[in-house]
């Protein structure tokens, strides 16, 4: 478990990987700066997941974007300029190789911070090989839950082949339920 965080460690540097409970810091608000304890809820952003892909990159660099990716110009991509096939599709594989790992580290953290923790949205193949977009949600205790996009973007679903979820799930904390909007 400890090989992603050694692994993203040598990426991004030792110190902007936290592995200790003494190195959480308070959180210093300017609008209440006052007001100081322990975070009780960590929140990452959609798609930061997708960093865990690169841990798992071991293509050469000419494969890594298409060539005619550049000459498409600025938004709007025009319907006949866009590409047919889902463009997530190497990324996804590689998510998926290591998405056991990110689920453990994540449970990992939460437990020996003691924080309930939101990870960042991570495309996930189904039972049914569809593609998802889901946010787990872990407990102190180290239990998850996910919580499935409900509407993705055309982006999402045109281009990248996400389909949507049909739950609105919640989770219940010691400070009560939370709910999860993707």
């Amino acid at each position: 478990m400890l090989s992603l965080a050694s692994d993203l460690a040598a990426i991004v540097g030792d110190r902007f990987v936290l592995l200790r409970p003494s190195e959480l810091l308070v959180y210093n608000s300017d609008g209440l700066p006052g007001y100081r304890r322990k975070p009780r809820l960590a929140v990452f952003p959609e798609f930061s997941a997708m960093e865990f892909a690169s841990l798992r990159d071991r293509r050469v660099a000419s494969d890594r974007r298409s060539p005619d990716r550049h000459k498409l110009g600025p938004l709007p991509v025009m319907a006949t300029t866009r590409r047919i096939e889902p463009s997530l599709v190497w990324e996804t594989a590689a998510i998926q190789s290591v998405l056991n790992e990110f689920k453990e580290i994540h449970a990992d953290l939460a437990r020996r911070f003691g924080v309930h923790i939101l990870a960042g949205t991570i495309p996930v193949r189904d039972d049914e090989e569809r593609l998802r977009n889901r946010a787990y949600f872990f407990t102190p205790e180290g239990t998850a839950g996910y919580q499935g996009k409900i509407v993705p973007t055309r982006w999402e679903r045109e281009v990248w082949g996400v389909a949507g979820g049909d739950q609105i799930k919640t989770f219940e904390t010691g400070y009560g339920p939370v709910g999860v909007a993707i």
